[in-house]
């Protein structure tokens, strides 16, 4: 069960319930670092929706004034917000102190570029869980270029440590890190209660501070922009800046978010969730409160089989001695019964009391599996049918992995309706549908680029602009029919009837040229694309017995393909149906009467944009 992941809910709960449980202790307030906090207040003052590029660096002046060690800088700032951006970009390029933020993963959101040039723009990312909490955080984490950014709480307490308490960082053998008296090993699939959990990057358990939000000293951005800053509030310490505005939607549930089951979550804003980060590593650092580690797994599988032990010989001996106190009289019996019921109980709670023991010295020691386990051998002396039973249930697992790999390759290959129909016996798929959209882009220039690059290089260049065609596709919930070597086809109204299957089709076709001009300035290429719309009637099925293909056939489809071919490089050519279709949502430009291809004279139209 442990393995199969059934237990990793109940884990992760115990887990949170251990830091809210610790969180009641007597600890003194993380006073090394502050946080200057901007609430819908601040946001409603400055009058409009994130705050002015003037307003922040009037803020980074002022608490640079104080000098604090280190300003952490947690707004996105990639774009300006007017007014002021000459002014902050002073403030940045001047402030020799202060670390900005980038997103890495999917979506990414780039750094402030006059703190990218100077490599203090750290990864943002945080790691949810199944359950969406936050309970990891990312030491480093590689961006889509293969690019090493450390982590944005991380670099700074970092900061702190080699300015305040002269600690560096040090490599040691696998993969382990060690800063002063911390020790940081990456977090594995299998850590804890963790079950083939997402390891990229290099991560670790966010051991939150016990006072959870009041933590940190906060004041409001507009007290700072007042000039209520107290005297020397800032001076040596690690100031953030974060959003904790519920508009700004910067916050998500942590394992401190409940206090009991029934109460609403407290969802804890970002920058809080990275100032508990530089707080582990400063703590840790310093030997008060390490890391969280983990038993290594063949202690948890001992202490695993200590409790089911224990189980199976309680279990054992309450069905040898029922036999006996059946003639000691009632009494006897009674005492019995209390005994054998009571003592189980005892045992767990031992149980969950060795494994919160274990925490509060930061050492994670499961406690779900141990109590399934004792409750497992609990059923009597059948370990060896139960034995069978696990591996007829491994067995029937796998079976069933590799039916559900199956099912996912056909879903994934083919239409989901189109699927469930095989599955349910179908073998001639195939429909007509009185109207579809078609829609061809081919890429223009490719062929004599890929003449001058390697055979690789070309392969990434073509997976990355069908990556992004994809991305289209899935956003306005079309369907790809297939590539053929820099052509991609889509359709929209099949195989499910829908009625707005021409404008879904001309939304991704508007999305094109500025995913290939986004292409461009990545790579320094100067690719085009010509693309060809056309709707109307045409029939759709699966082809083939071993690598079936879901296709569309029919005049539309030779049409939509001519409008391709027959078109101009960076334009959207549609025909005479899908224009009459579009034309009062869509802005259009006639192209006038060009000959087509087994069609005639016909006059086609420039899809341009969409109408206000």
């Amino acid at each position: 069960m442990r393995y199969l992941g059934l237990l990793q809910g109940w884990e992760w709960a115990a887990y949170d319930h251990y830091l809210r449980w610790r969180s009641a202790s007597n600890t003194r307030p993380e006073d090394r670092i502050k946080i200057i906090t901007i609430d819908e207040t601040d946001l409603q003052t400055g009058g409009q929706a994130l705050i002015s590029d003037a307003a922040l660096a009037q803020a980074i002046q002022i608490l640079s004034s104080q000098d604090p060690l280190v300003i952490g800088l947690d707004l996105y700032r990639d774009l300006p917000v007017p007014p002021g951006y000459d002014e902050l970009a002073i403030a940045l390029k001047e402030t020799s102190n202060i670390v900005g933020i980038q997103k890495v993963g999917y979506p990414s959101v780039a750094p402030p570029p006059i703190l990218a040039e100077v490599n203090r723009a750290k990864a943002n990312d945080f790691m949810l869980d199944g359950d969406n909490q936050v309970r990891r955080a990312f030491f480093f984490l590689n961006n889509a270029r293969g690019d090493s950014i450390t982590g944005f709480g991380a670099y700074i307490a970092l900061w702190f440590l080699d300015e305040i308490e002269n600690l560096q960082l040090e490599e040691l053998a696998d993969d382990r890190w060690s800063i002063g008296k911390a020790k940081i090993k990456p977090f594995g699939a299998f850590d804890g209660g963790y079950n083939r959990a997402d390891t990229r990057g290099y991560q670790f358990l966010i051991n939150y501070h016990p006072l959870g939000s009041e933590s940190f000293p906060k004041v409001a951005f507009k007290e700072v922009i007042a000039g209520n800053l107290p005297p020397n509030w800032a001076t040596g310490k690690i100031i953030l800046i974060g959003a904790t505005a519920e508009s700004l939607k910067d916050v998500f549930p942590t394992p401190l978010s409940r206090s009991r089951s029934t109460d609403t979550p407290k969802l804890l804003p970002g920058v809080e969730i990275n100032a508990h980060i530089i707080a582990q590593f400063l703590d840790a650092a310093t030997g008060e409160r390490p890391f969280i580690r983990i038993v290594p797994e063949s202690l948890e599988i001992t202490w695993l089989f200590l409790w089911s032990i224990i189980g199976a010989y309680s279990t054992w001996s309450w069905s040898t001695g029922r036999k006996r106190v059946r003639a000691q009289g009632k009494f006897a019996q009674i005492n019995f019964f209390v005994r054998y019921f009571i003592g189980p109980l005892v045992f767990l709670s031992i149980t969950i009391a060795c494994s919160y023991i274990a925490f509060e010295f930061s050492i994670w020691l499961p406690v779900i599996p141990p109590i399934v386990g004792f409750m497992t051998a609990s059923g009597g002396l059948l370990i060896y049918f139960a034995y069978r039973a696990t591996q007829l249930l491994i067995k029937n697992a796998e079976l069933t992995i590799e039916q559900l790999k199956s099912d996912r390759l056909l879903f994934n290959t083919l239409p989901q309706s189109i699927a469930i129909r095989l599955k349910q016996g179908e073998t001639d798929v195939a429909n007509w549908f009185p109207e579809a959209t078609v829609l061809f882009a081919d890429i223009v220039g490719f062929t004599p680029l890929s003449e001058k690059i390697p055979p690789r290089e070309m392969l990434a260049y073509l997976n990355e602009i069908f990556s992004a065609l994809d991305t289209l596709t899935e956003q306005y919930q079309l369907e790809k029919i297939r590539t053929i070597g820099d052509n991609y086809m889509v359709a929209a109204g099949v195989p499910e009837p829908r009625e707005d299957h021409a404008e879904a089709i001309a939304n991704m076709a508007l999305g094109i040229p500025e995913a290939i001009q986004k292409f461009n300035l990545r790579n320094g290429t100067q690719i085009n694309m010509r693309i060809g719309i056309n709707t109307g009637p045409l029939i759709g099925g699966v082809v083939g017995s071993k690598k079936m293909l879901y296709d569309i056939w029919g005049d539309s489809v030779n049409t939509a393909s001519r409008m391709e071919s027959h078109g101009v490089p960076g334009q959207i050519q549609v025909t005479p149906a899908t224009y009459n279709k579009l034309k009062d949502l869509y802005i259009f430009e006639p192209r006038g009467v060009i000959p087509v291809k087994g069609k005639g004279e016909m006059a086609t139209y420039f899809l341009v944009g969409k109408r206000e």
